[in-house]
């Protein structure tokens, strides 16, 4: 740092009371608006680091149209939930009549997998979670419609010792521009519901968050997630830019192509050509070619 001048009489000009680092003579390379130069200076940097604030569910949506953003998630989520669930125990008892049930133990699990598509739900889960930052997958319970004791059972919580083979009817993804968080605290930072939502309310309908599970790529620090309907940073919206960026280079490259084909090609006397010989001062095909 430069030391504040001592003395009576300024220093290469400068006023007496300049600060630390003589940071009001900054300013007047901005006209004297300090504060102003340095707002300009940090929304341009904002800019440059910060793609886009958030964009919204309706834009995310329409993002799904471009074919090449639909298969870049589409590819990650496959490749994310190819391998799949093996069921293996972990009873060591060798006994015969200990591996039978066992082994029937295991093939139901696998029968009712394969009854609820849980595979092909999982990938549906991920790839929304890429296109628009997370996403809820609802198992459908039987009974879980009804009430008891006069509360709604969606809306208190899952009681998993209740769940038994044949109870879940099938499984739903719910898109983020259906729900919203409620029942969260912003105040408490001691709180279990911290920024997390207790409950959803899904186009009216409350539903506790252990009946469903919860999508998220790319979490965000508490203070956005209600911005973002408490899910992640969408890869879509991480890779538009880019994408602009490289369909913008492509468009241009192309110009460059067809401009250097009218030159070289369209614009091309066959007489003159045939004698290798330059025309109202445009050169000869090969030499352009070469050029």
């Amino acid at each position: 740092t430069v030391s504040r001048p001592t003395g009576g009489s300024p220093v290469n000009g400068m006023a007496m009371d300049s600060r630390m680092a003589f940071d009001n003579q900054f300013a007047g390379s901005f006209g004297g608006d300090y504060a102003g130069a340095v707002a300009s200076y940090l929304g341009q940097s904002y800019k440059l680091i910060v793609n886009a604030p958030y964009m919204g569910q309706p834009i995310l949506m329409q993002f799904t149209q471009n074919n090449l953003l639909s298969k870049i998630c589409q590819t990650k989520a496959d490749r994310l939930t190819g391998k799949w669930i093996e069921f293996v125990g972990n009873d060591t008892t060798e006994s015969k009549k200990s591996q039978e049930t066992l082994a029937k133990r295991i093939k139901e699990l696998e029968d009712e997998f394969k009854r609820l598509r849980v595979q092909h739900w999982f990938n549906k889960a991920v790839a929304a979670a890429y296109k628009f930052g997370g996403c809820l997958l609802y198992p459908k319970l039987k009974g879980d419609e009804g009430t008891y004791q006069g509360v709604k059972e969606r809306e208190e919580k899952l009681l998993i010792n209740k769940i038994g083979i044949g109870d879940i009817e099938y499984f739903q993804v719910i898109l983020p521009w259906t729900t919203t968080g409620i029942n969260w605290v912003s105040d408490d930072p001691l709180s279990e519901w911290f920024y997390k939502p207790e409950r959803w309310l899904i186009m009216g309908k409350v539903l506790h968050e252990s009946r469903a599970l919860h999508f998220v790529y790319n979490e965000l620090p508490d203070y956005l997630k209600p911005t973002y309907q408490f899910t992640g940073l969408p890869l879509t919206q991480q890779l538009v830019f880019d994408l602009n960026h490289f369909l913008t280079s492509k468009n241009e490259l192309i110009k460059i192509v067809q401009k250097q084909k009218f030159i070289i090609l369209e614009n091309t006397n066959p007489a003159a050509a045939a004698n290798n010989q330059s025309q109202n001062g445009i050169p000869p095909l090969p030499m352009r070619v070469q050029l």
